[in-house]
């Protein structure tokens, strides 16, 4: 919408509708959840934002991205960050989630984590309470 505004000739001109619009969408089933090897410069040097891929930097690739977002997230410093990753992962674990070969938390997990860590993951329904307390 926003680029078509960009086109009109003057300001006089209102975009009233777009046609012939077309939106491509692919199901991800069972890919974990991450991010690739390395996050871009403007993310590692920016003060504003605290990565959390210490372990990865090192060439570690230990697949717990999920568990290393949960720990701040639940007001844990990052300064015990690998310590408290482990302590998720390992509740992850006692929980009989995992599998024998570990390669990071599916898609298709979500549900199960949002009950065993007691969050909601669904970012498009902050204002919905968690199915249970209803």
């Amino acid at each position: 919408m926003e680029w078509v505004r960009q086109q009109r000739p003057n300001s006089k001109w209102v975009v009233d509708l777009v046609t012939n619009v077309t939106w491509f969408a692919w199901k991800i089933r069972d890919h974990p959840i991450g991010r690739g090897k390395y996050l871009p410069h403007y993310l590692v040097e920016n003060r504003g934002i605290t990565p959390l891929d210490r372990n990865i930097r090192r060439g570690n690739h230990d697949n717990l991205c999920f568990f290393r977002c949960l720990a701040p997230y639940n007001g844990c410093h990052t300064n015990n960050l690998e310590r408290d990753t482990k302590h998720y992962y390992q509740q992850y674990r006692e929980a009989g989630l995992a599998k024998k070969k570990f390669h990071g938390v599916k898609l298709s997990e979500l549900d199960e984590l949002e009950k065993l860590f007691e969050i909601n993951l669904d970012s498009g329904a902050q204002s919905r309470p968690h199915p249970e307390t209803r």
